[in-house]
């Protein structure tokens, strides 16, 4: 484990805990960025507001992975991550498939999230 990197988390969970730890699928798709990520990089234009696009991809694989069915009988446990630059800018880092899942077939309902920077 990285103990620079756990004290820094520490401080920044701190930092955050103004923020709401649960929001619904709605709540996050209107106030994050998906923005690219590693595993499609360059599939989707964000700039031309292909967000929709890649939760539609992403909800497709979920289905096929089995993620989907485990997610509806057993709910969101992980939190959907948030990243905070300096500006105030909200980016979606992890939990896309949930929140596509959510946003689908729960998307009032209240799901955990987490913030952080760095």
């Amino acid at each position: 484990m990285n103990f620079k990197k756990f004290v820094e988390n520490k401080d920044t969970t701190m930092q955050f805990e103004h923020l709401p730890k649960f929001l619904s699928a709605k709540e996050i798709i209107g106030s994050v960025s998906l923005e690219d990520h590693d595993d499609l990089r360059g599939r989707f234009d964000f700039a031309n507001g292909d967000d929709m696009k890649l939760l539609d991809w992403k909800y497709n694989n979920a289905k096929k992975t089995g993620l989907l069915d485990k997610i509806l009988k057993d709910g969101i446990k992980n939190p959907i991550e948030i990243h905070i630059d300096k500006d105030q800018h909200q980016t979606l880092t992890d939990g896309h498939h949930r929140l596509a899942i959510a946003l689908e077939h729960f998307p009032k309902r209240l799901i955990p999230v987490k913030y952080w920077n760095g």
